[in-house]
């Protein structure tokens, strides 16, 4: 009853033998004790401290699937790992399960506090950085144009994060954009692509010639969303937009062509 190779081998109608093909195979252990056993308690604790560890009678079960509050009160605001064990009515435990978790720290401040103002920079230039005062307010969702004239064209980074009423300030919440400025340029059409209606409230049509990548921007040319168009009609739903003007740029994949409209939400 332990690891065990099995050694294999095959011969053909000229007395050949293959190489032997070599398995490795575990016979388990006789299973002692009642096979009609339950589970009748559990114990754990928690990280090293056996000293403290708990044991629970249940009801005698088949399987037990545990699902109870532990008081973890007395553990460290960090990272602590349980160990948790069976026993059945034969005097017998299982293995230990171990599973880490994470005690949160105490928050800290008022739980009444407010968003009073928000602030955001472009990549790691904090002289870019803009601070916008608001009235207090528990949630906040951001439906504004970024003043961008600042920076060229490009990819960039934008930072943003949020200030309460204690003047504590939330994590920076970080997102990739793309400032895309129209030129007279940029209006030449390829007649790749056709959308209706114009303006959308709803759901916006898309007639594809070819195989396009689609990208939508604010007017001031943050980059809103960029997919991909398949050759044929498609349906884009644009009922969670603000209402604006947008500017809807498609690229070829095929010819390296740019085809640009501007395209009214909400009106």
């Amino acid at each position: 009853h332990n690891i065990n190779v099995l050694h294999i081998r095959f011969k053909d109608n000229n007395g050949k033998h293959t190489s032997f093909i070599n398995k490795l195979f575990i016979r388990p252990p006789t299973v002692s004790g009642s096979l009609d056993a339950k589970i009748t308690s559990y114990e754990y604790y928690f990280n090293n401290d056996t000293a403290s560890k708990q044991s629970v009678t249940v009801s005698a079960v088949d399987e037990l699937n545990l699902v109870t509050d532990i008081d973890v009160s007395n553990l460290e605001r960090n990272i602590n790992v349980l160990h948790l064990r069976f026993k059945d009515n034969n005097g017998k435990y299982t293995s230990f399960i171990n599973k880490l978790f994470v005690q949160a720290p105490t928050v800290s401040g008022s739980l009444d506090a407010k968003i009073v103002s928000y602030e955001y920079w472009i990549d790691s230039d904090l002289s870019t950085k803009v601070e916008v005062v608001i009235s207090p307010e528990k949630n906040l969702v951001i439906a504004t144009d970024l003043d961008l004239s600042s920076i060229e064209n490009g990819e960039y980074q934008l930072n943003i994060r949020f200030k309460d009423s204690e003047g504590k300030f939330s994590s920076i919440i970080s997102k990739n954009i793309e400032k895309y400025t129209l030129g007279n340029d940029d209006f030449e059409s390829f007649k790749m692509a056709t959308i209706y209606p114009n303006p959308v409230d709803d759901i916006l049509h898309v007639e594809a010639k070819e195989l396009l990548e689609m990208k939508i921007y604010y007017s001031n040319g943050i980059l809103v969303k960029t997919t991909l168009i398949k050759e044929g009609n498609q349906n884009l739903d644009f009922s969670n937009y603000k209402k604006g003007l947008y500017i809807v740029k498609f690229h070829s994949k095929k010819s390296n062509n740019i085809e640009i409209i501007k395209l009214k939400v909400g009106y």
